[in-house]
Parts: structure tokens; C-alpha cells; sequence
């Protein structure tokens, strides 16, 4: 935002309770699935995207996204919302 003076922010939200389910239904379900953590061992793709989706969940929502990661995603929004003036927002 300082490097570029006149530039807008666009900030896409959605109601925290349907995105949580939306994630845990999808992405934290891969990344906790038995089959593909078993399957990350011998398989390369798996093998690349198991350890990422860890290291994701491990960094944004400190390693418990079920019982964090709405508050974590509710700061995330307050923060860019604070970063960004009102004027620039869209």
C-alpha cells in the first residue's frame, strides 16, 4: 500500500461460519485424510501437496484450524481492513 499510493484494496469476505465449513469440508479434510498422508510416501504429486497443506495449517492457523481458525480468519480480515484506509478499499 505505500509502494503504490493510489492503489485499492479489494477485500472478498465471506460469513465466517459457511467458510469455515467450506474449508473443513474440503482442504483440512485433505490434509488430515489417513489415505492421502499413507499415499504422500509413493506418490509424487502427493507426495508434494501432503506436506504443504501441513505446512499451511502449521503456519496460518498455528496447527489447529478446528478450534482457531475462525478468529484466525475474522484477525485476517480486521488486519487488511486496518491496512488499508477506507477510501482505498473496494
Amino acid at each position: 500500500m505505500e509502494a503504490h499510493s493510489n492503489a485499492k484494496a479489494l477485500l472478498i469476505t465471506r460469513g465466517v461460519d459457511s467458510w469455515n465449513t467450506s474449508v473443513m469440508k474440503s482442504i483440512w479434510w485433505r490434509a488430515t485424510d489417513l489415505e492421502h498422508r499413507l499415499t504422500s510416501n509413493y506418490s509424487w504429486a502427493a507426495g508434494m501437496y501432503y506436506p504443504m497443506l501441513q505446512k499451511f495449517f502449521d503456519i496460518c492457523f498455528t496447527g489447529d484450524f478446528p478450534n482457531k481458525g475462525k478468529q484466525i480468519y475474522l484477525n485476517h480480515v480486521e488486519g487488511v481492513r486496518n491496512l488499508a484506509q477506507k477510501e482505498r478499499l473496494l
